[in-house]
């Protein structure tokens, strides 16, 4: 049994993506939230069912795992820096938790 042990950084650009969970208004009332985003620097733009926000991202990514014989076993952990939407009080920041099982084929 091998351990696999990783950090680094990373850099990332926006191509597409949607927003999808629930609103709370500051009255308690929850609304779904199913919005297009649209990449761009001016974040503050508005528009209905559309959310803008910053195209490039970087942070830190850290991995754990195991190999034993021809398999490998990862848990990995991706985290943004900065917020891609710096204004208002919600934080859009990136973060991605990976689980990974993986067969080694032998090339010898």
């Amino acid at each position: 049994i091998t351990a696999l042990l990783g950090t680094g950084l990373y850099g990332a650009f926006g191509i597409h993506g949607t927003e999808k969970g629930t609103n709370e208004d500051a009255n308690g009332n929850i609304t779904a939230v199913n919005n297009k985003v649209k990449f761009s620097n001016n974040t503050t733009q508005v528009d209905n069912n559309t959310t803008y926000i910053k195209p490039f991202d970087f942070g830190y990514n850290v991995l754990v795992g195991v190999e034993w014989k021809s398999y490998q076993f990862k848990v990995t952990l991706n985290n943004g820096f900065k917020s891609l939407k710096p204004t208002g009080s919600t934080t859009f920041r990136n973060n991605v938790y990976g689980f990974s099982l993986a067969y080694l084929i032998p090339w010898n």
